[in-house]
């Protein structure tokens, strides 16, 4: 918004708040310790050219359709994310595919090669509790990355003296974290992944994307976090009960395109407005050539010249409706930015799970109305001419 209107007299004013926006933003130093932790896979088995083919596959409880008439054939190597609405079947997808539950119809076979990891809340249930989280850890761990054990359960918030806690003492969170390393440590070419940043803080997403970035494996997840969503998958697979699931060929990004293209009849990608914005929905009137053909008496002229200082002020209203609603809603994605930064919070998967929803409906309206501000701005440079 700055750079692309600094130098406009008529949006001075708002550049400026904006500017004074930007410079009581206070820079997030990161600490030392965390700048330095990375983490790699272990190198992956080779596999063959295709991971998984699945052909008709079913799943029902009692008279209800989780998955429907699945077929696909998954290759080596993709990464893809599984969306759709809660209880729409992504969980029981993975459990199926992880091989956790084998009463399904229809049939799931790996390819050449394939070693699977699998991951969910539950399997931290499956920890050795006589032994300390250094020592479970451990038990996984190939020799070549032993020297840097403490520096992976440091990214995976086992810091201090934390490491020398029984896993039987572990809470929920830690044993969930402390699963998901001991899975990410044993050597694997296709990871099934639900919810696996469900009890990280920000530092360890990070550690944890940029370690399934550059894992040469396939790798299928579900995620509530967007940012997680789109820094990782290839590829999408919609899930919606009753339906059979749908194979977007892109990235995230590319399947809401897709998605905003489908509700609209001429096939352009408009997003539909939040209840807030569709509530003052303006229609605009294409303004009058400034040379005619057919000359206007006075009257005519002095009517379109009403009409259009009409119009124009309907537009710098809904501009400053705009910049108040953009200026609203940054402020409440600030403080959900906050929330999920706090301990208490980060370590509370159904909160976490809650105040990213909050996050992504968040940025989609943040999205929308700046569009369609930036719409209002356009129209408005036609009537420039009016005092």
């Amino acid at each position: 918004f700055i750079r692309r209107f600094r130098y406009k007299p008529t949006k001075a004013a708002q550049v400026q708040s904006r500017v004074k926006q930007l410079d009581k933003i206070e820079p997030i130093i990161i600490p030392e310790g965390l700048k330095r932790v990375h983490f790699s896979f272990p190198p992956p088995p080779h596999a063959g050219r295709i991971a998984v083919t699945i052909e008709g596959l079913k799943k029902n409880y009692g008279d209800a359709k989780v998955v429907d008439e699945l077929s696909m054939i998954i290759d080596s190597g993709s990464k893809i994310a599984f969306v759709g609405r809660n209880g729409a079947g992504k969980s029981t997808l993975m459990r199926l595919l992880g091989c956790r539950d084998n009463e399904y119809e229809g049939s799931i076979r790996y390819g050449t090669g394939i070693t699977v990891g699998y991951f969910s809340q539950d399997v931290a249930d499956e920890l050795n509790e006589a032994l300390t989280a250094e020592a479970e850890a451990e038990s996984a761990c190939p020799t070549h990355l032993v020297p840097s054990l403490r520096n992976l359960l440091g990214a995976f918030l086992f810091r201090g003296d934390d490491v020398h806690k029984p896993v039987r003492v572990l809470s929920g969170g830690e044993r969930s974290r402390l699963a998901l390393l001991k899975m990410l440590l044993h050597p694997a070419n296709l990871l099934i992944l639900d919810e696996p940043t469900n009890h990280l803080d920000l530092d360890s997403k990070d550690v944890l994307l940029e370690a399934l970035q550059r894992f040469k494996g396939t790798v299928l997840f579900v995620s509530h976090d967007r940012f997680f969503i789109e820094g990782l998958a290839d590829q999408v697979l919609e899930l919606s009960c009753g339906t059979s699931p749908r194979l977007f060929a892109g990235d995230y990004g590319y399947y809401l395109d897709k998605k905003a293209r489908e509700t609209m009849p001429d096939g352009k990608a408009v997003h539909a407005l939040p209840e807030t914005l569709a509530a003052s929905e303006y229609t605009l009137h294409a303004p009058r050539p400034t040379s005619i053909a057919v000359p206007m008496d006075a009257k005519t002229s002095r009517e379109q010249d009403k009409k259009r200082k009409a119009e124009r002020n309907r537009l710098v209203k809904r501009e400053a409706e705009l910049l108040g609603l953009i200026e609203s809603l940054e402020a409440r994605k600030a403080e959900a930015n906050a929330a999920m930064a706090q301990s208490e919070n980060y370590s509370d998967g159904s909160r976490m799970r809650e105040l990213q929803g909050d996050l992504s409906d968040l940025e989609v309206s943040i999205a929308q109305a700046s569009a369609e501000w930036e719409k209002v701005a356009s129209d408005l440079e036609t009537y420039a001419d009016i005092a």
